[in-house]
């Protein structure tokens, strides 16, 4: 019955959309610059950074932003803490992450890039991570921002990455198309001779979630991030800036095609929408996030019978 929505592998839109994604399949920019693309291009598909890292960030921002207009010191100097201890967080991931790609680089088969993604936990523990993280960031936000609008944008950003990143999960599973680093994909001898610094990334996908390229879930998570950071903060251009990388870094390091992304950042943007409407705009209560976190968590109980996948 399901056979229907398989992606038709081979078609003139496959070999077009090959075609259009092939000069970033085929880039080559040297170690220093894969080094720095991969944070945009892997973190919003990371549980510890997409649910972790990005909200407290996300939270540090508009707490700051509200304190700084409020005459309060105590205010001021609380939001200060807090955007103090975001900081601190985001450096200690990104060292971490650093670290791991180098002792990757120098001994692949001692530190595989799975290890680095799911923190050596396997599919349960990272099941644990990706709805238990939520919970950790409205704990740290509820109790030390001083806003209760900085605790509600993390709320928010959160259920519109499960909302967003569970809908997804079911295209993948429904429309299984095949990545671009598949072993025995049609691309297989022309991206296997393009030099990548750390081509654990490919085999990690090509191994784990072969017949998982659309849409992109990293997209999808990237847009979540642009457009709840629009909706907060309607001038800023860094977002869509970060979303650029993230989608044109999952064509890079050979994960996803055009059509993939611009999919899954379509998606994610319908998503936030809604949940905007139905929220009537972007403050998000504890409870509402917990509900909204149960449902996602049954379906994915219910798409994920093989946890091996994600």
């Amino acid at each position: 019955m399901w056979e229907f929505f398989r992606f038709p592998e081979g078609s003139a839109l496959d070999r077009a959309d090959k075609r259009l994604s092939m000069p970033l399949f085929t880039l080559e920019l040297g170690v220093a610059v894969e080094t720095l693309w991969s944070v945009p291009g892997w973190w919003f598909g990371n549980p510890l950074t997409a649910l972790g890292t990005v909200p407290l960030v996300l939270a540090a921002l508009v707490d700051y932003t509200a304190s700084s207009s409020s005459s309060s010191s105590s205010s001021s100097s609380s939001s200060s803490a807090f955007a103090v201890f975001a900081a601190l967080s985001l450096f200690a991931t990104l060292t971490w992450w650093f670290n791991y790609l180098a002792l990757m680089r120098r001994a692949p088969g001692r530190y595989p890039f799975g290890y680095l993604y799911s923190f050596g936990c396997g599919s349960k523990g990272l099941a644990l991570f990706f709805f238990g993280l939520g919970h950790v960031v409205a704990v740290l936000t509820k109790l030390g921002c001083h806003t209760a609008r900085a605790h509600e944008a993390a709320n928010f950003y959160v259920t519109c990455y499960y909302s967003s990143l569970v809908l997804c999960g079911f295209l993948k599973e429904l429309v299984r198309r095949e990545r671009p680093c598949a072993k025995k994909g049609v691309l297989a001898t022309r991206l296997h001779r393009v030099e990548r610094f750390f081509p654990g990334m490919q085999e990690f996908l090509a191994s784990h979630s072969t017949n998982a390229s659309f849409p992109s879930g990293d997209a999808t998570g990237g847009a979540v991030f642009a457009v709840v950071a629009s909706m907060l903060f309607p001038l800023a251009w860094s977002p869509w800036v970060l979303l650029s990388l993230c989608m044109s870094g999952r064509l890079f390091f050979q994960a996803h095609h055009v059509l993939d992304v611009l999919v899954g950042a379509g998606l994610a943007a319908v998503v936030c929408h809604a949940i905007r409407g139905w929220l009537m705009g972007s403050r998000c209560p504890w409870a509402t996030m917990a509900i909204v976190q149960c449902g996602a968590a049954m379906l994915f109980v219910l798409l994920y019978k093989d946890k091996k996948r994600m």
